[in-house]
This record gives structure tokens, C-alpha cells and sequence, in this order.
């Protein structure tokens, strides 16, 4: 199992593309345990995507932006 959560982005990336190069050089076969580091990476991927959105919406509802603009005709 990888330890996602204290790897990089270049890291996360790293480890993805050794593991589809694996799975290329075994003939396109994709073992469970090929699978399931890719979910895990994924997992993280979509962990981390989430904070940072949590967090940009946490902060405008601080700050009183919405990213939305009132436009006056």
C-alpha cells in the first residue's frame, strides 16, 4: 500500500504513471493490487480537491464574495 496522503502532487503523479507502465509492460493486464493503488491515488486526488474547494468556499463566505458579479443595466 502507498502512503498518498504524505506524497506530493509530483509524487502522486510519479506513482501513477509507474503503475500504468507495470500494467503496459504485463500486456495491458491490471492485477487487484495494480487497482488498488490507483484507487488510492485517486481517493487522495479527490480528497485533496475537496479541501482546496472547502476551503476557497469557507473563505468567501469570510470574506463576503461569492464570485458571482451584480451587473447594473
Amino acid at each position: 500500500m502507498l502512503n498518498t496522503q504524505s506524497m506530493t502532487p509530483q509524487q502522486l503523479a510519479e506513482a501513477q504513471v509507474r503503475i500504468l507502465a507495470r500494467i503496459n509492460f504485463h500486456g495491458g493486464i491490471v492485477t487487484s493490487y495494480d487497482q488498488t493503488e490507483l484507487d488510492q491515488i485517486q481517493a487522495e486526488i479527490d480528497r485533496r480537491v475537496a479541501v482546496e474547494q472547502l476551503a476557497k468556499v469557507t473563505s468567501e463566505e469570510v470574506d463576503g464574495t461569492t464570485g458571482v458579479q451584480n451587473r447594473v443595466s
